[in-house]
């Protein structure tokens, strides 16, 4: 099987499972097709940050990513909107080959999901400003500034609540950084992706903040199913693919005489570790250049960063559970890891 040379030497190395089709091998996943229009998506512990796959594993990421889509989709379904969540935990097994099931193991990084067809955007949606955030690069806080078409007023402050709810959408890039596109011509091209992506941040926004924790922004995928009914897809919810912040900690930068946003939840160690490299800047490091790619390659995570991370992911999920990703998997989802 060809491994794609922007995945880690660390990433790559994860085992194939024996006895499945070659996956589709992603920055964090990889993707089996199970037939019937059914995949397995295991979730690996690999970490990537501005576009590139670090040569890094974060202890017991998979999990806690596996878990908290399962929860967030699981609500999510009870509040009326479709994911391609078909199973999880012990509930994989019957859609195994024999010599793959009863393995907590794979039972506690693994998702059953059906298969869709994907529109051809990433739908993001922001609440807050993020200084930080490349979607603001060109913000001006004298004039104000412009995201995929919309407007921005001036004056905002990092961390600042936005004026409303905005549909900032990406392309989805195969290699490299995702490209904005206009927020308005997608909403006509793909209406349903975008209001299915748009309900379900609501829906978690809310869901978040009785937990005490903001939900700032979040990307989500979705596409059709075989019904041609809109589904939401990928994982949505979780410290990778939405911005979290302690809401006690946001009130208090509000008092600041600059205010800023606070540490986000998940990445948010390994991103300032990264941006002291230059990771971020693509005039540096451009994740669609071979030799860049071997130079972050190349460079090592300091154990104090991994630690950092591990800490801020076993937070995030304690939080939003109730209970350690452990927990879940043994309560909700009928999973003992052994010792």
């Amino acid at each position: 099987m060809l491994i794609s040379p922007s995945l880690s030497p660390m990433r790559a190395a994860v085992p194939i499972i024996k006895g499945l089709a070659d996956p589709h091998r992603g920055k964090v996943r990889d993707t089996y097709d199970l037939g019937n229009g059914y995949l397995l998506v295991v979730v690996s512990d690999a970490i990537s940050i501005f576009d590139f796959v670090l040569n890094a594993m974060i202890p017991d990421k998979g999990m806690i990513l596996m878990v908290l889509t399962h929860m967030v989709m699981t609500m999510l379904e009870a509040q009326g909107i479709p994911t391609h969540l078909v199973a999880a935990g012990a509930g994989i097994d019957q859609y195994l080959p024999p010599h793959l099931r009863g393995n907590p193991a794979l039972q506690s990084r693994a998702l059953i999901v059906r298969r869709l067809k994907m529109y051809p955007r990433e739908f993001v949606f922001r609440d807050y400003f993020v200084k930080a955030s490349t979607a603001f690069k060109d913000y001006d806080p004298a004039i104000g500034g412009t995201i995929c078409g919309l407007a921005l007023p001036p004056g905002l402050r990092d961390g600042d609540k936005l004026p409303r709810t905005m549909a900032t959408p990406t392309t989805k890039a195969k290699v490299g950084h995702d490209m904005p596109v206009d927020s308005v011509d997608t909403a006509a091209e793909y209406p349903e992706g975008t209001e299915l992506v748009g309900r379900a941040f609501k829906a978690v926004s809310e869901f978040t903040l009785t937990k005490r924790i903001l939900e700032l922004d979040a990307k989500g995928e979705s596409g059709i199913d075989e019904s041609g009914r809109p589904t939401l897809g990928d994982e949505f919810g979780t410290g990778d693919c939405s911005r979290f912040v302690d809401y006690d900690e946001w009130i208090a930068s509000r008092a600041m005489p600059e205010p800023k946003t606070p540490p986000s939840f998940d990445k948010q160690p390994i991103r300032a570790w990264g941006i002291t490299f230059g990771l971020n800047d693509p005039k540096q490091f451009d994740p669609e250049n071979a030799r860049d790619i071997e130079r972050v390659h190349e460079i090592e995570l300091p154990p104090s960063v991994n630690n950092a991370a591990v800490k801020r992911n076993r937070q995030l999920a304690v939080r939003l559970l109730d209970m350690s990703a452990e927990e879940y998997l043994q309560k909700h989802l009928g999973v003992t890891m052994r010792a």
